[in-house]
């Protein structure tokens, strides 16, 4: 057993009254990990309990918000005026994937699509992707990216591993690895 992995796990079914979309996303990774080693179903109904979050915010909005208020009952509202970033989408969608691999749900796979197509859609302007998106209440002044993606992993080495887990997810065949990233044959538009 992986006692750190299990009290990660166990931190993750905590939750809050308001969290950060990426807050979310890494949570469902954490469960969806600890379900795989540990086969506790806790942690699968925590997993999926955020899974239907993402699922539901990413397929009823156009602007996936960064900031997700939970109601009682499970239903969720966003703090109006926060957009996601591109770094939030990035760890969305690989957070579903990390869902589908473990529940087989194929709404997880098609929301981490949409959010990717909304990625390459809104939060790209002139050839490169942006942190923020075209509808952000920065983006009438400043567009703002991140040229250099060695140091840490950013929303452009996290988008390029969503692409490719969700391109071999949908049976378009991988290319291989590439500096410890996964790389794919991407079809969407302007990515490349």
């Amino acid at each position: 057993a992986v006692p750190e992995l299990d009290c990660a796990a166990k931190a993750a079914l905590q939750g809050g009254s308001q969290e950060r979309a990426a807050d979310a996303a890494l949570k469902l990774s954490v469960l969806c990990g600890a379900y795989s080693v540990f086969e506790n179903a806790q942690y699968l109904q925590g997993a999926r309990d955020i899974a239907a979050r993402l699922v539901r915010i990413a397929s009823e909005r156009r602007d996936i918000p960064a900031v997700v208020v939970s109601a009682s009952g499970g239903d969720s509202a966003v703090v109006p005026n926060s957009i996601a970033s591109a770094l939030d989408l990035s760890l969305m969608a690989n957070a579903l994937c990390d869902y589908f691999d473990i529940a087989r749900d194929a709404s997880a796979l098609s929301a981490a699509r949409s959010l990717l197509a909304k990625l390459d859609s809104d939060y790209r302007f002139g050839g490169l992707w942006t942190i923020n998106s075209a509808f952000s209440p920065t983006a009438s002044f400043a567009r703002f990216a991140v040229l250099d993606d060695a140091a840490d992993p950013s929303y452009v080495g996290e988008a390029k591993q969503a692409f490719a887990r969700v391109n071999r997810r949908s049976g378009v065949q991988s290319v291989g690895v590439a500096g410890g990233r996964e790389t794919a044959l991407l079809p969407f538009a302007g990515f490349g």
